[in-house]
């Protein structure tokens, strides 16, 4: 993390019309699920405090119900503590604009939420990105 609380885009994908961004505001981790840009159709999971500057590992989990448009559980870690936890009520089942794709650093065309600026262009350096997909309920990393 830079040493100023940052706010930026980790990872995004979609749009406010349909879609998720992993974000960091105010230093603070964040994850958004817009089912729709309808006020009330947007699930945001953020951590309590502002991680310290320097480097941080963070995983954003989601438990999925199953079932389609489900919810689920997500959970965000930094460094293998837990910072935050909450209900993400309803997930999309496709992207509706073709247009938007998955961003890293930054989140281009329609962005999933107005929490950062345009373009969210994130201000430190992220080094990897992992994306595992597993099974609905089942959490964590795939086989």
């Amino acid at each position: 993390m830079p040493n100023a609380p940052a706010t930026g885009v980790l990872v995004a994908l979609g749009s406010k019309f349909g879609g998720w961004s992993f974000y960091v505001k105010d230093g603070r981790p964040v994850a958004l699920m817009a089912a729709s840009q309808l006020t009330g159709d947007q699930s945001q999971v953020a951590a309590a405090q502002p991680l310290t500057a320097g480097q941080q590992r963070l995983v954003f989990d989601f438990r999925y119900d199953g079932g389609v448009n489900a919810g689920g559980e997500m959970t965000i870690s930094a460094n293998g503590h837990m910072i935050g936890r909450g209900r993400i009520a309803r997930t999309i089942s496709k992207l509706p604009e073709m247009s938007d794709t998955l961003d890293i650093g930054f989140d281009a065309d329609t962005p999933v939420t107005s929490d950062y600026a345009a373009g969210g262009h994130f201000p430190g350096r992220i080094g990897k990105v992992d994306i595992a997909v597993g099974k609905p309920g089942a959490g964590g990393e795939a086989p």
